[in-house]
């Protein structure tokens, strides 16, 4: 998707955290990765998936702040550190849980287009979704 659409510049693509396992934990990991965010979008896109590897490890904190540190030297440790004990990257993980909830999901991944849920998160069923999605958009100047 990001390749094909997001990097060639057709769609804009939005991620959000939507704990479904264990909803104090998930709540925890989510909030670190988007104090992550907080100082660095390419560092929060190059630990997404250190993070989906080594998601055992992050159910402790501080370990979790070493492995963002280890993997992202460039991120400021104790503003990580800070951000995830003011909870303040933990409230965004809440509001796109209450967004979610609202719009009934269930699981993930959960895929949306154009504000439409694609039922079915396969490659085949999300890009014929674009796909429709882009050619129904009004074209530029018209």
């Amino acid at each position: 998707i990001k390749r094909t659409y997001v990097d060639t510049g057709k769609v804009k693509a939005w991620f959000f955290y939507f704990p479904v396992i264990d909803q104090v934990q998930s709540r925890v990991i989510g909030g670190l990765g988007q104090c992550v965010y907080f100082q660095s979008d390419d560092a929060f896109w190059n630990l997404e998936p250190i993070f989906m590897r080594t998601q055992q490890q992050l159910f402790n904190t501080t370990k979790a702040i070493d492995i963002a540190a280890q993997y992202a030297p460039g991120l400021d440790r104790q503003q990580l550190q800070q951000c995830v004990t003011n909870d303040k990257g933990a409230q965004a993980v809440d509001r796109d849980n209450t967004m979610a909830r609202s719009l009934g999901l269930q699981g993930t991944p959960s895929v949306l287009v154009d504000g439409h849920v694609v039922q079915d998160a396969s490659w085949d069923s999300v890009k014929k979704a674009i796909d429709a999605a882009l050619a129904a958009a009004p074209k530029a100047g018209s």
